[in-house]
């Protein structure tokens, strides 16, 4: 790693530790936040992001009291994020803040941690999020649960 980038690591982390650092709520709604804008397969409008920040796992109706407020989700990524007032488009500030996510947002994560919606992997499977999906297996996922869960896909 270059000099620069360490320094880029560190700026990276303690903003990631601010969002670690907020109430419960806006903690996932960053960190949510932050997982889609960096793994989506195009950039996605601040109206998209609300919506899918929106939808619960488990819920088969769209509820939309679960819609947060376009400055409850910028300020939930404690500056990482940015919205450009001509498309639309909320982004991450900076190429290299992608670039930081890719590198080190999964370093140390448990990838076969449950909860009561399941693994990351059956719920990307679910969600139909491709690039998760194939950065899990990656990072060795186990594919076999997708057998052991009934999905055939």
């Amino acid at each position: 790693m270059q000099a620069g980038e360490k320094g880029l690591d560190e700026a990276y982390n303690n903003a990631v530790e601010r969002i670690e650092g907020q109430l419960q709520g806006f903690r996932e709604l960053g960190m949510n936040l932050l997982l889609w804008i960096v793994f989506a397969r195009r950039p996605l409008t601040v109206e998209e992001l609300r919506h899918d920040l929106a939808v619960k796992v488990g819920i088969s109706f769209f509820d939309t009291r679960n819609l947060h407020t376009v400055k409850d989700v910028v300020s939930s990524c404690a500056g990482l994020v940015t919205v450009d007032r001509d498309s639309n488009i909320i982004r991450l500030v900076h190429y290299t803040t992608q670039e930081y996510f890719q590198r080190n947002y999964w370093r140390g994560a448990d990838i076969e941690a449950r909860d009561r919606d399941g693994t990351a992997l059956l719920l990307a499977i679910q969600r139909e999020c491709d690039n998760v999906v194939r950065l899990l297996l990656d990072k060795g996922a186990d594919l076999g649960l997708k057998m052991r869960m009934g999905i055939h896909r």
